[in-house]
């Protein structure tokens, strides 16, 4: 709460969005919880919406927090960056964990083969997008090649996609399963307009961005096609 308060303009909207969409989830999550205590049917679901909010509204305000802390304290850029890399790391971790409890992950709608080919096609077709609607996006430098460099742009984008296609799309599809095989569309619509809110400034540009993985694991049901677009979409030379 300290950290929704002591920020300024648009930062507090933000903060407080999530906040607010947090405490929504886990009262929809406590009442179905509560339902299903008095059905003798009903199987506890091993990830809940309410995990998935916390979780997002953790992802969002610590790194917020430590940007405000380290920066009060005159940290160097270079060790706040390696700081954010640990952290999204961790959740990255935290995200595997609970997607490895029974019955956590969804059900996969294609093959392996076939997942990684959607996941490419939805990379390549953001790309077509961002050049024609914003123009062509940067090219990675030669410092960006290094191993180790590359080594933490895989495990950064890892982790974002563990987080926000993985645990958060997974929960939002499982709430929506009563919508039937529209469910899969909505969670993914969803998931990338509640992610926009772990970022620090809004764009367009953030939203088709996040449409390609988001597609990706909608269609297929597999996290590794939306890594796959996502690996595309960053590495990929313009």
């Amino acid at each position: 709460m300290n950290a929704i308060f002591g920020a300024g303009g648009g930062e507090s909207v933000r903060v407080g969005a999530l906040y607010l969409l947090m405490v929504a989830a886990v009262w929809c999550s406590g009442m179905a919880q509560a339902r299903d205590c008095l059905d003798p049917e009903a199987r506890r679901t091993p990830l809940r919406l309410a995990d998935a909010a916390v979780l997002l509204l953790l992802f969002a305000l610590v790194p917020f927090a430590l940007d405000r802390g380290l920066g009060k304290i005159g940290v160097a850029r270079e060790a706040t960056a390696l700081t954010h890399v640990v952290v999204l790391a961790l959740f990255g971790a935290a995200a595997a964990r609970m997607l490895r409890a029974p019955g956590a992950a969804s059900a996969a709608r294609r093959g392996l083969g076939l997942s990684v080919v959607i996941g490419l096609l939805c990379g390549v077709g953001t790309r077509a997008a961002r050049r024609l609607l914003f123009g062509a996006g940067p090219v990675l430098g030669d410092g960006w090649a290094a191993p180790g460099v590359m080594l933490l742009l895989v495990a950064v984008t890892l982790s974002e996609e563990l987080v926000l296609r993985g645990v958060v799309q997974g929960a939002l599809e499982r709430a929506s399963r009563p919508l039937g095989r529209a469910a899969p569309w909505i969670a993914a619509v969803a998931g990338v307009v509640v992610a926009q809110l772990t970022a620090p400034a809004w764009t367009p540009l953030l939203l088709l961005l996040a449409l390609g993985p988001a597609v990706a694991r909608a269609s297929t049901g597999r996290l590794l096609a939306a890594f796959v677009a996502r690996l595309l979409i960053l590495l990929a030379g313009t």
